[in-house]
């Protein structure tokens, strides 16, 4: 089985990219790149959360197990997945505007 251990490095401005550590028969690095906005209903495998440092990008993780959900049986990760993130982002004391959505981004 693979799974995403953690967002190692991102295109700070657009989030156009992301690259994810692996665990699979030892630690490598996928990059993924936005291509689409997401069907409606798709579940995210990546978002965001607000810190005192700007906007943070995280692996959603399983409510039942903590384990992340960007994962699969086999060899490597989805080719395809979602991520729900903020664009546009602007801020103003502890108040942040933004337009949010879930996109869909494929490995390169």
């Amino acid at each position: 089985m693979a799974v995403a251990k953690c967002v190692t490095e991102v295109e700070p401005k657009n989030l156009d990219w992301f690259k994810v550590k692996v665990d699979d028969k030892g630690e490598h690095t996928v990059k993924y790149a936005k291509r689409r906005t997401a069907p409606d209903g798709a579940k995210p495998h990546v978002t965001h959360r607000d810190t005192n440092r700007g906007i943070q990008v995280v692996l959603v993780r399983d409510e039942k197990d903590g384990i992340p959900v960007l994962r699969q049986d086999g060899d490597g990760l989805p080719k395809k997945i979602i991520v729900h993130l903020i664009e546009g982002v602007t801020r103003s004391g502890n108040a942040m505007a933004g337009w949010i959505g879930n996109y869909e981004y494929e490995q390169e």
